[in-house]
């Protein structure tokens, strides 16, 4: 008998549940493992497109996901999202996407307000490939 860990969702049965989408967790079924993960901001000036890096310090190159926040951190966009950073006079900040190589982890961002600049704060999250 093979054994395994197992947490099923409220009102299943783990013992006896046979669908994936049962469970929250099932040893038996591939999970993605996030195996770095941080933060980076950095500016973008009025109607520019910037890409900023940060290196993730990992052997291989990463699947990545992340995504941006406002200074009050009240709000959070994933890629192809505007967010509209009101504390610096309405900054218009468009997160295109989110992209890795072997050594960072890439974000581009566009601000397409002509007067003011803003801050990018990024959260950003490498998982494990299995091979």
């Amino acid at each position: 008998m093979t054994q395994s860990i197992v947490v099923s969702k409220s009102g299943i049965d783990a013992g006896t549940a046979t669908d994936p989408n049962d469970f929250i967790f099932h040893s038996d079924y591939n999970t993605l493992k996030i195996v770095a993960n941080g933060t980076f901001d950095f500016s973008v000036g009025t109607s520019a497109t910037i890409v900023g890096s940060v290196a993730h310090g990992l052997s291989y190159t990463p699947m990545v996901n992340g995504f941006m926040r406002e200074d009050s951190g009240t709000f959070v966009s994933g890629p192809n999202q505007q967010m509209r950073l009101t504390s610096v006079g309405y900054a218009d900040l468009i997160y295109h996407d989110i992209s890795a190589d072997g050594t960072n982890v890439y974000f581009r961002v566009q601000n397409t307000d002509t007067i003011a600049a803003g801050t990018a704060h990024f959260t950003w999250f490498a998982f494990e490939i299995p091979f």
